[in-house]
């Protein structure tokens, strides 16, 4: 395992200021996320929707997760596309 999720406080900070309808969800409380999850399937995501909101969102929703039901970030090597996955342990292990 790798290291922690790098910058997750600096790529949440930019989400209230993307040009997105899920603003009003960002207050948070571990409540949003299932309406950031139902608003998502909802809408296409773009490849400028992705390129400008993926990370961010990623940080958002695992900060919220982890500061309301424990856990913490670990990197993950995902040896097919040799690349680090940030990913949740949650406060049981799992």
């Amino acid at each position: 395992m790798g290291r922690n999720f790098p910058h997750v406080d600096e790529l949440a900070a930019q989400l209230p200021g993307c040009s997105m309808p899920l603003k009003k969800f960002f207050d948070g409380r571990e409540e949003c996320l299932p309406r950031i999850d139902k608003y998502l399937y909802k809408h296409l995501i773009t490849p400028e929707f992705q390129e400008q909101v993926f990370l961010p969102l990623l940080a958002y929703i695992g900060k919220t997760y982890i500061s309301n039901l424990g856990g913490e970030w670990v990197m993950l090597y995902d040896e097919p596309s040799d690349h680090w996955v940030p990913d949740i342990r949650q406060a049981d292990g799992k």
